[in-house]
This record gives structure tokens, C-alpha cells and sequence, in this order.
């Protein structure tokens, strides 16, 4: 499949061009019920996830729902799979998928991103620069988006990094001292 990619550190330098929106249909969605929003993301990001499982026969960390653009109304998808790769996709615009879709998507005018895990869900308008990322920097607003799994050894570099010059090994105690505030402290 053309639209899995393998995280690497120059993704960041793709643009919206570089990557592969293929049209899937999510056909996993159960008939359209009236539920509160957050019942109703859970439905939604289950139906994607086992359709993304379904194409790809790998587990989701994370996925993104982005709809950049309001005129014409399209929503993408990435999913980032388990495997360090990403999954890009255009989701076809059935009438049971925007039944689901518009009832988390209350303001529809508003570009937006969704994310959604396996525990959890969230959404947010597309901030201004996110809005022009999503077609000059695709690369850029997708690494900055990437699951902390994807990036576990930067991230305990970093930590080490920030940890050790508060790390004394030559401290001495003296513990004389201590047991004398110690002692008055408890009296």
C-alpha cells in the first residue's frame, strides 16, 4: 500500500504531495443511533479502528481525524500503527459515516482534529499555522503529532539528559546533623 509509511526523522520534510490519501470506506459503523458525544466518539473511533485493523492487519496507537478544509467538506485520516508506520487515508463520505461523523463534528464550519486512542478521545479547532501545515508541512504536523512509543529513545535521551547535572555521586551525609534535627523536630 502506497499510503503506509514508515516514521523516520525526515518525515517531517514531506509535504502534503508526498503522501498518499487513499479513498476507504468505513463500512464497520453500526446503524446511527441519538447518543451523547462521548458515546458516540467511542463508537466512532472503534468502527475506524477495527476498519484500519481490517486494511492493514496491525494495531493502532493513535489516530488522527483531520478536515482541513470546509469547502469542499473532506476528512482525512492517520493512524499510527503499532508497527512505527503511518496510515494515511481519505475517508469516503457515505451517509451512515457523516450520520456518525456530524453528531461528534458540531461545528462543521470550523477546520478541526480530532484524536482519538484506544482509551481516550479529544478534539480542537485547527490552529492557524496547523491549518497551513496540513498542506505545505503534512510531514511536519504529522511528527508532531506521533504517539510517544514512536519516539521512546529521544524521549529517555532527553530525560537523561535534563536528570544529570542534578545527580551528585560524590554527595557525603552527615548524619550527625541530621539525627540532631532530626531530634528536634520530633520534639
Amino acid at each position: 500500500m502506497k499510503n503506509i509509511i514508515a516514521y523516520t526523522d525526515n518525515l517531517k520534510e514531506n509535504k502534503w504531495d508526498n503522501f498518499y490519501f487513499d479513498l476507504i470506506k468505513i463500512n464497520t459503523l453500526p446503524e446511527f443511533e441519538k447518543l451523547d458525544s462521548f458515546n458516540a466518539k467511542g463508537i466512532f473511533s472503534r468502527a475506524i479502528f477495527k476498519k484500519v485493523y481490517d486494511l492493514t492487519a496491525k494495531n493502532m496507537l493513535k489516530l488522527l481525524i483531520i478536515t482541513p478544509d470546509t469547502t469542499p467538506k473532506k476528512v482525512y485520516g492517520i493512524a499510527f500503527l503499532q508497527s512505527k508506520e503511518i496510515l494515511t487515508m481519505e475517508v469516503e463520505e457515505t451517509p451512515l459515516f457523516n450520520q456518525w461523523f456530524s453528531s461528534i463534528n458540531k461545528n462543521a464550519s470550523t477546520p478541526k482534529v480530532y484524536t482519538f486512542t484506544s482509551n481516550s478521545s479529544s478534539s480542537r479547532s485547527l490552529f492557524n499555522n496547523e491549518k497551513e501545515l496540513t498542506h505545505k508541512g503534512m510531514g511536519e504536523f504529522i511528527c508532531s503529532q506521533v504517539p510517544n512509543s514512536f519516539i521512546a529513545e529521544k524521549l529517555t535521551k532527553e530525560k537523561a539528559d535534563f536528570v544529570t547535572p542534578f545527580i551528585q555521586l560524590d554527595a557525603s551525609d552527615n548524619f550527625e546533623l541530621i539525627e540532631q534535627y532530626f531530634k528536634a523536630l520530633v520534639k
